[in-house]
C-alpha cells in the first residue's frame, strides 16, 4: 500500500512539473531590457547579455537604446546585435512614446550587418525611422518579416556620388519587402543613383492639395509613384493606409453620344485631365494639385495598348521570341487603338494620333551598378539616337510604333528591355494638337520634357532573338512566341497520366498545384515536341534545378506553354486557377484566337484570349450563369476532366471495362460526376470508336507506366549527344505517335 501511495505521489509530482514547464513556455509577458543587460563596446551596442537572456527565456522583450551609457554616446548597433532573437516586441529610445514599436536614437551613426535580422516576435508590425545621423548600414540590417516600412531621414549630399556610399547595396533587403521612404527628394535621387537594388519599393513624399470649385478642401502627403491610399500620420511621421473616396455626384449622365469620350462625374483633375478612378502619382515634382467638379465633364478615353511581335498582337506574357535571318522583316512594338483615330471614327477636324519615345532600358545590378542606358550593339545607334554618331543620346521620338529587330544583339531579356513611352495627341476643330495621354516612364526620370505623366502604365518589352532554323521540310515559320513548330499533345495513346497516393486514394476533390499540372502536360506531350523542347533550365527564380518538377517546368517554358516574366516566379506549389490552366492549354491549340463571351472575362483580362479559345474548342466549359470564374482554384477531378476534353478522351460508364479489371479508387464513387474522368486519367487502356465524335469503348487494360523510371531514362537519353528511342521497360516505346 505504501509503495502504491509513493508511486502515485511521484506520478503527481511529474505531472505538476510538466504543467510548470508548459506554463513557462506559454508565458507571453513583455519584459523591459535594462540598460545594464546590454552588451556595449566603444559606444556600440553589441546585443543582450546571454545570462540575462537565459533568465528571461520565453518572454517578449522591450528593448530601449539610450543616447548614452555611462557618459559614452551610443553611436552604433553592432553586427548581429539582436539577430535571431524572434522575441522582441519593441525597440525604443528613452524619449519614445509607449506606442512606439521601432525608433532609434538620434546619436546613431552606424548600424551593422544583420543587426535586427529576425529579431521581432510574431504579430509585430514594425516601422523603422532611420535617423539622419546614420551614415553606415550593413548588409540586410533590417531583414525581418515584421518590418513593413523604413523611413530614411538622411539628407541629400552635396556630392551625390558619395552619399550612401557606406550603405550596403542590400542594406534594406528583406524577405518582407518593406517600403523604403526617403524623407526628401534629394536623398531619394541620390539613393537611386548609388544604391538602388532590384526588388525594393523606393519612394518619397509628395504634397497633394485638393481643390473644389477653386477652394482648397484639404492638403495631404502621399507617396511618389505609389497608389493613393497612403497618408502621413503627422504625430508619428509614418505613412499609413487611408482610403479617400471621391465626392458623391447626384446628377445625371448626358444622353448624347461622343465617340472617343467618357463622361466623368466628379473625378480628380491632374494637368486638366479628369481621372475618375483610383490613380497613381508619377509626377516628378513636390506638389500636385487635384480638382473636383460639380457638373461632371467629358474626358478623352485612354487608348488600348497591346504588344506587337512581327506586326502580330501578342499576349502580355514576356519575353517574346523573334527569329532573324529567314529573309523576313522582324520587329517589336506596341499597337495603339483609339476610337478617334482617322481609321476609326476620327475626322479631318477632330482626330487622335500617337507618337513614341523609344528607350534602350537597362536596370543596374549589384555587379553592374554603374551601367548606363543606351545602345549596346554597334548595329543599334540608329534605333536610339538622333544621329548615328551620337551614342550618348539613348532615346528617340518617332511616329513609328515598332522598331526593327535584325541582329542577335537586339535581344533584351532579364534586366534589359525596350521601353516605349506613348504620347497621345488630340486635334479639335482642325486646331493645334494637344497632349491628352502620356504613359509612364520607369522609376528613373530620364527625359527633360515638360509634359508630366498622368497615368501609371509602363510599356517595357522583353525580347529573345534567335536565328531562324530553316529546312526544306519546315519552310513556314511561326511569327511569334516560339522559334520552332508549336508543341503538340499525344491524343492517340490513352495511357494513365495521374497516379494515386500511397494510401490507395486518388483524392479527386483535392487541389492540384501548378507543378503537378506541369508534370501532367510534360507526360502528355508527343514524342517530337518533348524532344524538341527538352530543357532543364527554366529561368524561374523559384524553380531550383534539384526540384522534382524542374525538367517539366523548364521544358514547358521552352515550348512557350508556361510563361510568366512579369514576376519571374513560377509559384510551383500554388493551386492552379481555371485561367492559368486555360493559358497553358491554349498553347497547344491550332487556332490562335476566338470571341470572348463570358460576362466576367473582359477583353483586357490577361488570359482573355486563352479562355475564349479553350472554351470555343470545348476544352473548358463555363457556368450556366454565363460566367467563367477565371480565378477559381481547380480541384483534381476538374483538371482531369479538362485534360480529357483537350485530348478528346471521351469515356462513358458503359464503355469502361469491368470493375474487376480496372484500377479503382475508394474515393472515386461510381455515382460521382467525375467518376468516368478519373478512371480515364488513371487507367492505361486500348480503345475503339465508332466515329470521331462517338464515346470511346475500352478494349484492353494496359500496364501502368513507371513514370519516374521513364523520365529518368528519357532525360538521360535526351541530354546525350545523339538521343535515341526511350523505352520504359513495360510496353515498349512510350511515345507511339
Amino acid at each position: 500500500m505504501k509503495k502504491r501511495i509513493l508511486s502515485l505521489l511521484l506520478a503527481l509530482v511529474m505531472v505538476l512539473s510538466l504543467l510548470t514547464v508548459v506554463v513557462m513556455a506559454a508565458d507571453n509577458t513583455t519584459v523591459p531590457v535594462p540598460v545594464t543587460a546590454l552588451k556595449v563596446d566603444g559606444g556600440k551596442v553589441q546585443g543582450i547579455e546571454e545570462t540575462w537572456l537565459s533568465a528571461h527565456s520565453g518572454k517578449k522583450l522591450a528593448v530601449t537604446i539610450p543616447d548614452n551609457i555611462d557618459g559614452v554616446a551610443v553611436t552604433g548597433i553592432g553586427e548581429n546585435a539582436f539577430a535571431s532573437l524572434r522575441c522582441v516586441e519593441s525597440v525604443r529610445t528613452e524619449s519614445s512614446s509607449e506606442n512606439s514599436i521601432f525608433e532609434l536614437p538620434e546619436s546613431l551613426k552606424e548600424i551593422g550587418a544583420r543587426a535586427f535580422q529576425n529579431c521581432f516576435a510574431d504579430g509585430v508590425d514594425a516601422k523603422v525611422k532611420v535617423p539622419k545621423t546614420v551614415t553606415s548600414i550593413g548588409t540586410q540590417a533590417f531583414d525581418d518579416a515584421a518590418i513593413t516600412q523604413i523611413v530614411v531621414m538622411k539628407k541629400s549630399n552635396s556630392s551625390r556620388d558619395n552619399n550612401f556610399k557606406d550603405f550596403a547595396i542590400d542594406a534594406f533587403k528583406s524577405s518582407a519587402k518593406p517600403i523604403i521612404i526617403f524623407n526628401n527628394k534629394g536623398a531619394y535621387s541620390d539613393f537611386l543613383w548609388n544604391r538602388n537594388s532590384t526588388g525594393l519599393t523606393i519612394t518619397r513624399p509628395v504634397t497633394v492639395n485638393f481643390y473644389h470649385n477653386g477652394k482648397m478642401l484639404k492638403s495631404e502627403i502621399h507617396l511618389y509613384q505609389l497608389p493613393f491610399g497612403y497618408v502621413k500620420n503627422q504625430s508619428t511621421g509614418f505613412w499609413e493606409n487611408q482610403n479617400y473616396e471621391l465626392p458623391a455626384y447626384d446628377g445625371e449622365k448626358p444622353t448624347e453620344d461622343r465617340p472617343g469620350y467618357e463622361f466623368a462625374y466628379n473625378g480628380w483633375k491632374i494637368n486638366n485631365t479628369i481621372i475618375d478612378e483610383d490613380f497613381t502619382l508619377t509626377q516628378d515634382r513636390e506638389t500636385v494639385s487635384a480638382y473636383t467638379t460639380d457638373s461632371g465633364d467629358w474626358t478623352l478615353m485612354k487608348p488600348k495598348i497591346s504588344y506587337l511581335v512581327d506586326k502580330t498582337v501578342c499576349t502580355d506574357e514576356q519575353p517574346y521570341m523573334v527569329q532573324i535571318e529567314d529573309g523576313k522583316e522582324h520587329s517589336v512594338g506596341v499597337q495603339v487603338e483609339h476610337p478617334l483615330l482617322k481609321s476609326e471614327k476620327g475626322t479631318d477636324k477632330e482626330y487622335a494620333y500617337f507618337e513614341y519615345n523609344w528607350w534602350d532600358e537597362y536596370a543596374p545590378s549589384e555587379t553592374e551598378p554603374n551601367t548606363v542606358n543606351g545602345p549596346r550593339s554597334e548595329a543599334e545607334p540608329k534605333l536610339f539616337s538622333n544621329a548615328e554618331t551620337d551614342r550618348k543620346l539613348n532615346c528617340v521620338m518617332t511616329d513609328q510604333n515598332t522598331i526593327p529587330i535584325t541582329e542577335e544583339e537586339h535581344a533584351r531579356t532579364g534586366r534589359s528591355q525596350y521601353l516605349v513611352v506613348v504620347y497621345g495627341y488630340i486635334v479639335k476643330n482642325g486646331g493645334t494638337p494637344e497632349l491628352f495621354y502620356k504613359s509612364a516612364e520607369n522609376f528613373i526620370h530620364f527625359g527633360s520634357g515638360s509634359v508630366e505623366t498622368t497615368v501609371n502604365d509602363v510599356y517595357l518589352i522583353q525580347v529573345d532573338v534567335k536565328k531562324a532554323e530553316i529546312s526544306p521540310a519546315d519552310s513556314i515559320l511561326p511569327l511569334l512566341s516560339i522559334s520552332k513548330k508549336a508543341p503538340k499533345l499525344n491524343t492517340r495513346d490513352h495511357f494513365a497520366y495521374v497516379q494515386g497516393y500511397p494510401d490507395g486514394t486518388v483524392k479527386p476533390a483535392g487541389s492540384i498545384t501548378r507543378a503537378e499540372v506541369a508534370a501532367i502536360l510534360f507526360r502528355l506531350m508527343d514524342a517530337d515536341s518533348r524532344s524538341l523542347y527538352y530543357s532543364t533550365a527554366s529561368g524561374f527564380r523559384d524553380v531550383d534545378s534539384t526540384k522534382w518538377y524542374n525538367t517539366y517546368v523548364a521544358t514547358l517554358n521552352n515550348a512557350g506553354v508556361i510563361t510568366d516574366s512579369r514576376t519571374g516566379y513560377f509559384r510551383p506549389n500554388d493551386a492552379i486557377t481555371r485561367a492559368e490552366l486555360a493559358a497553358m492549354l491554349a498553347q497547344f491549340a491550332e487556332k490562335k484566337s476566338a470571341a470572348i463571351y463570358f460576362s466576367d472575362v473582359s477583353a483586357g483580362y490577361w488570359a482573355a484570349n486563352a479562355i475564349a479559345l479553350t472554351a470555343n474548342l470545348g476544352w473548358i466549359n463555363g457556368y450556366p450563369d454565363g460566367t467563367f470564374r477565371p480565378d477559381n482554384k481547380i480541384i483534381r477531378a476538374e483538371s482531369m476532366t479538362i485534360v480529357n476534353n483537350t485530348l478528346r478522351r471521351t469515356p462513358c460508364k458503359e464503355g469502361l471495362l469491368p470493375v474487376s479489371v480496372m484500377i479503382i479508387w475508394p474515393d472515386n464513387a461510381a455515382s460521382a460526376w467525375y467518376y468516368e474522368a478519373v478512371q480515364e486519367a488513371t487507367n492505361s487502356h486500348e480503345y475503339s470508336r465508332a466515329s470521331t465524335t462517338a464515346k470511346e469503348q475500352w478494349t484492353k487494360l494496359l500496364p501502368v507506366r513507371d513514370w519516374a523510371a521513364f523520365e529518368r531514362a528519357w532525360s538521360t537519353a535526351n541530354s546525350a549527344a545523339n538521343p535515341g528511342n526511350v523505352v520504359d521497360g513495360q510496353d515498349g516505346n512510350l511515345n507511339k505517335n
